[in-house]
């Protein structure tokens, strides 16, 4: 069909064989597939517009699909330190522990490097992410919002274990000797392989699995245990400002905007809340 005919009822017509028959694999795709098809095609049309292909973009007013969140569950601070109880000595604990306390992202805490702890002042700075796309694993420096470029100040245990982490850590890698590879082009990551390497989210995950089952807890993810660790702060400040900024959420943005001084106390404080309701003082 020439983009000169291409109308609104085509695409819609389209998007619906989608959601039905499917696509080339056959298979009926799920509204987020769907949805990030019709943002590809409404970028090439829009493109088509610049370059006076097309007098306008049959794309412009076409309603995506609506995705249903599917939330992961999240604990509650007791249920937070039972999970909590059972980290001594495991592989991933110390991952498990900063994602519980710190709300990072997957990508964020999987992605951290050293060079990103200040240790001595208690700082972590979110600036790199590690995400997987089609079985591969990839860093960047691009945050998710532009408020996804933070500073979070850690609890004093939280600082103390990944302090040992740091030293065990070292001590792997003299072991590895040769067989240490490292990260490459990600730096030094705070939490890899035996060999330096990334760590792919489905081995983190996994483990996670197992941990919750044994402690009888309800199943989630990263994700979950970084909503838990929202809740708490909001819980503990009653300062929905100051959860969405250890969060590195943009929202709420006028907020944010109106009252930056206050946030940045707000920060501070969140991280601390989160920390008393696992350690206590």
């Amino acid at each position: 069909m020439s983009l000169q005919r291409l109308s609104e009822r085509h695409i819609e017509e389209f998007l619906y064989k989608l959601r039905t028959a499917g696509g080339a694999a056959g298979k009926p795709l799920s509204a987020r597939s769907v949805r990030n098809t019709l943002v590809v095609l409404n970028e090439a049309l829009k493109q088509a517009k610049r370059l006076k292909l097309i007098a306008r973009n049959p794309c412009a007013e076409i309603e995506p699909p609506k995705i249903d969140a599917q939330p992961q569950p999240q604990w509650t601070p007791d249920e937070a330190k039972r999970f909590l109880a059972l980290l001594e000595g495991e592989r991933y604990g110390v991952l498990y522990v900063l994602t519980l306390t710190t709300g990072l992202r997957r990508s964020e805490v999987l992605g951290l490097r050293w060079q990103d702890l200040d240790l001595d002042a208690g700082v972590l700075h979110v600036r790199q992410k590690l995400v997987e796309i089609k079985g591969k694993l990839q860093f960047g420096n691009k945050t998710k919002t532009p408020s996804g470029r933070r500073d979070i100040e850690l609890h004093p245990r939280v600082v103390q274990l990944l302090s040992e982490h740091r030293k065990k850590q070292l001590a792997q890698r003299l072991a590895a000797g040769p067989r240490w590879v490292g990260a490459g082009d990600g730096g030094e990551l705070v939490f890899s392989t035996p060999q330096g390497k990334p760590l792919y989210p489905r081995n983190v995950y996994r483990r996670l699995t197992q941990l919750i089952d044994q402690a009888g807890l309800t199943r989630t993810g990263l994700h979950g245990m970084r909503r838990t660790a929202s809740s708490i702060a909001h819980d503990e400040t009653k300062d929905l400002l100051a959860a969405a900024r250890m969060l590195g959420h943009s929202q709420p943005d006028v907020a944010a905007k109106h009252y930056a001084r206050a946030s940045d106390e707000a920060t501070r404080l969140a991280a601390q809340a989160v920390g008393r309701a696992y350690f206590g003082e």
